[in-house]
């Protein structure tokens, strides 16, 4: 299983967690996210030659190939041979990656840098440490590979930031908070290991860049400040968690709207389907089985006429579909619609218009500077200019979500 976390879109649920500068994996898109994403997916054998695990991180993809796992670059050549019983995408130059029972740590060379020894880990974040699991608990390690903060919780978050994905990571404000799960209880420590907020929620997730992080409690769901106070009441039912514009989709029965998160104040009434995060001040919606897109007034700059959509990365283009239909679920635990046939992919600037036409079967934003498609079968990467950068040679994912 790859777990490449933090580089979300409505499209891929969390690279999980990101474990940061990813996103979850192809896999995982749909999983709902009440369920932490560090739950392993049982796979099949790819056969040759291999499935695309992920997207682009670092100038690294990770490929599966029969019942092992390695990393192309960004011209398709294998520069880390599928050797690794498990990978989990590059972030801050190290890569998780599993041989036989144990996890360690490979540099962009493939070189190990700390030995296979944990029963789990993840990614660095942009504060130099790492979850890892040892005797079945989690705890937290640097990049020597030390435990500076002992295992002792049976579930966790890293010191990450919630971003929208495809927009590079950043490093929390101080003091830098972590979720942490005891028993059936979630609540945050710090960098040393202290309690900062109490165990008292029934989820949680991690601080966005406005100083908030949304908890569930029963389920309901809302958001907290540092101090562990709500500034939103939880009396959601569901929300948005990647928003860095300071509004959250939140979610009102079937509707969805949009939120101050410093607040709570209601700027957008939930009046859509289904939403997305605002970048850059355009979130994706979704009213009358469309897409489209609007601005922080909830005013359609491009009108609903897409079976489907993302959210604009840092190219100014995402990715659109015209004729047929695709459904998917929300962010926090929804069940997933069922897939349709039909239509295709291509990718759209905000104005709406095509800059690169629909032709593909399926289609991803871009990742440092390419983006993964699907034509005949087949999945490579394509630039910003729709140029095939690495031809269509993949087979499409043999693990289809369930």
């Amino acid at each position: 299983m790859v777990v490449c976390v933090r580089m979300w879109g409505r499209r891929s649920v969390r690279r999980g967690l990101r474990a940061i500068g990813l996103s979850i994996v192809v896999l995982m898109w749909m999983l709902p996210l009440a369920v932490h994403a560090d739950t392993p997916p049982q796979r099949v054998s790819a056969p040759s030659p291999g499935v695309v695990y992920d997207d682009f991180a670092e100038g690294r993809a990770a490929i599966q190939v029969g019942d092992k796992y390695g990393f192309i670059d960004t011209t398709g050549k294998f520069v880390i041979s599928a050797r690794y019983d498990d990978v989990i995408g590059f972030n801050r130059g190290l890569a998780p990656v599993k041989i036989g029972d144990t996890w360690g740590y490979i540099d962009l060379s493939g070189k190990s840098v700390i030995a296979p020894q944990f029963e789990e880990a993840r990614q660095f974040s942009a504060i130099g440490l790492a979850r890892a699991m040892m005797g079945g608990k989690w705890g937290f390690i640097d990049r020597s590979g030390k435990f500076v903060i002992a295992p002792q919780y049976d579930d966790s978050q890293g010191f990450f930031i919630e971003s929208p994905r495809g927009l590079p990571e950043v490093a929390p404000t101080a003091p830098a908070l972590a979720p942490v799960k005891v028993g059936e209880k979630w609540g945050y420590i710090d960098t040393t290991g202290k309690q900062a907020i109490a165990l008292q929620f029934d989820d949680a997730r991690d601080f966005t860049s406005d100083d908030v992080a949304p908890v569930k409690v029963g389920e309901k769901w809302g958001f907290i400040n540092k101090s562990g106070a709500f500034v939103i009441p939880a009396r959601y039912d569901d929300i948005i968690v990647d928003e860095q514009e300071g509004l959250a989709g939140v979610k009102v029965g079937a509707q969805w709207g949009y939120a101050d998160v410093k607040t709570g104040k209601i700027i957008i009434s939930p009046r859509f389907a289904e939403a997305g995060s605002f970048i850059n001040g355009v979130a994706s919606v979704q009213t009358g089985g469309q897409w489209g897109f609007i601005t922080t007034d909830g005013s359609f700059v491009i009108p609903p006429q897409y079976a489907d959509s993302d959210t604009f990365g840092p190219t100014g283009l995402t990715i659109a579909k015209t004729g047929g239909s695709y459904g998917r679920q929300t962010r926090l635990g929804d069940t997933p619609m069922p897939t349709q046939a039909g239509g295709k992919y291509g990718f759209v600037d905000r104005s709406g218009r095509f800059v690169i036409p629909p032709q593909f079967e399926d289609a991803f934003i871009f990742h440092d500077g390419l983006a993964r498609v699907q034509m005949n079968g087949r999945v490579g990467f394509i630039d910003q200019a729709g140029a095939f950068v690495i031809p269509p040679q993949f087979i499409p994912d043999p693990n289809p979500p369930a």
